[in-house]
């Protein structure tokens, strides 16, 4: 009986969280596209696909997407802005991946954008980009 209470407490807990389990295929997936992503418009939709996922590898991964899109893609940052827009936890999930991992050159070029080159729109979203980084 008690079993029965625990199952059923953890399924509204799991139901109510929106926390998924990530299938063995979907982390086969999500490792294979993960660190491939050149657009905000692709990791937005892996993001919803696989965010379930976002640990070990496949976070590493999607720290080396984020990382390229803006050291390298920087004239890109209002797709990124209109992403954010629609969906307030997708620039967390892009915030959390500004991690250790970031190369120095490349963490130098995300700076450097920040500083020089953030569009007026954009403003506070560079300073979340510049803060995430210390």
């Amino acid at each position: 009986m008690y079993k029965n209470i625990l199952c059923m407490v953890l399924i509204t807990v799991i139901s109510v969280s929106g926390w998924a389990e990530c299938t063995k295929d979907e982390a086969r997936q999500a490792e294979t596209v993960a660190a491939t992503l050149r657009s905000w418009a692709d990791i937005y939709s892996s993001y919803k696909k696989f965010s379930h996922c976002d640990d070990g590898a496949i976070a590493e991964g999607y720290s080396e997407s984020v990382t390229q899109m803006l050291a390298n893609h920087w004239n890109q940052i209002g797709d990124l802005r209109n992403q954010i827009s629609k969906d307030e936890k997708f620039e967390k999930f892009i915030l959390k991946h500004l991690d250790e991992t970031i190369s120095t050159d490349n963490s130098v070029k995300i700076s450097k954008n920040v500083k020089n080159y953030c569009p007026k729109g954009s403003k506070a979203l560079c300073k979340k980009i510049q803060a995430s980084m210390k």
